[in-house]
Order: structure tokens, then sequence, then C-alpha cells
């Protein structure tokens, strides 16, 4: 990508995080999440991008709601969806307000979209992280009730870079502005 190609970043990126909700394989599909627990300490784990709204600059993720990372949220709502594709050499840093989704209409609407035996990941009978004694443990309750939140990012920024034996390229990238704003940057 030459400096030319700056404006055209932006359709690049969301083209890449929209694939990545549908194609299973592709490597943006599993992002790190990072968060800061109560105590400030960093936080990151890896999730699953379930949907992406570019009107809206959001990027959305699933969790249980006694998850740590919903306690983590509810306390700092901020966070960074962090993409790495190994092939392409291409990183792609996501930061903004984050927001929780425990009911209502979207949320029924995207739990009603959870698929049979994925939804089980939600009705387990104790909270991610809890002490079992085996995996089988972790059994869920079929008829329980959901413990499905859904976690949207509003990105104000993108940190994106490409790393290349020929140069790294690095931008910022600011789509909440609404005016495109992007600037190249030193890798």
């Amino acid at each position: 990508m030459t400096e030319h190609d700056l404006p055209s970043l932006y359709d690049h990126l969301w083209a890449r995080l929209e694939r990545a909700t549908f194609e299973g394989k592709d490597p943006w599909r599993w992002p790190m999440l990072a968060t800061a627990s109560p105590a400030g300490g960093p936080a990151g784990r890896i999730v699953v991008l379930r949907k992406i709204s570019r009107a809206e600059t959001t990027l959305t993720i699933y969790t249980d709601t006694r998850s740590e990372k919903v306690h983590q949220i509810e306390a700092i709502a901020r966070a960074a969806l962090v993409f790495f594709d190994p092939t392409s050499m291409e990183q792609l840093r996501a930061t903004g307000t984050v927001s929780l989704l425990k009911e209502g209409d979207r949320w029924r609407s995207l739990w009603d979209e959870i698929r049979e035996g994925q939804d089980t990941d939600y009705r387990r009978r104790s909270a991610p992280g809890t002490p079992i004694p085996s995996p089988s443990a972790a059994a869920s309750t079929p008829d329980g009730p959901p413990h499905f939140a859904v976690i949207d990012l509003h990105v104000d920024h993108f940190d994106w870079l490409s790393i290349d034996r020929d140069g790294h390229r690095r931008a910022h990238l600011f789509p909440s502005t609404g005016k495109r704003q992007a600037t190249w940057v030193v890798p």
C-alpha cells in the first residue's frame, strides 16, 4: 500500500472485519479482547468476532454474563480488540468504549440466532472460572436460563500495521469521526 492508498484503507479494514464474521478460518475471526481489571492490571483473552456495523463503527462479540470480562467492562468501559493475520502480516488494534447488552429486543434477536448446541456455552450451571473436579463437571442445564451477554466495542480508533520486509507501514484511523480521518505514522 502506498501513501496514496490511505483513503482505501478504511474500505480494506471494514471488508476484512466483515469477512471474518462469516468465514470461520479467517484469522481475524478470533481477535484478542484486551480489558483492564478493576485493580488496573491488563487482561486479555481470545474471543469470536460475531458481527460488525460499519455505519455504527461497532464490533460485536458474545460472552457469559458472569465472566470476568463483563465485570471488568462494567468497571472500566474501554477495551481493545487486537487482530492479526500471520499470512498477510497485518495487525489491527481497534479501541473504543464498550457497552453491554443483557436484555431487550436486540439481545433476544441475537440470542435467537445462536445455534442449538452452541447455546450450552451460555447455560452452564457455574460461572466461567469456577473450579471444578474434572472437565465433565462443567455441564450445562439445557432448559436453564441463558447467561448471555452482547459486548459492543464502539470503535473510536484503528491502529493498523503491515509488516513487510520491504518496509513496514502503519496508519491511525478514526472511524467514529465520520470524516474518515487517517494519517500515516512511523511503524
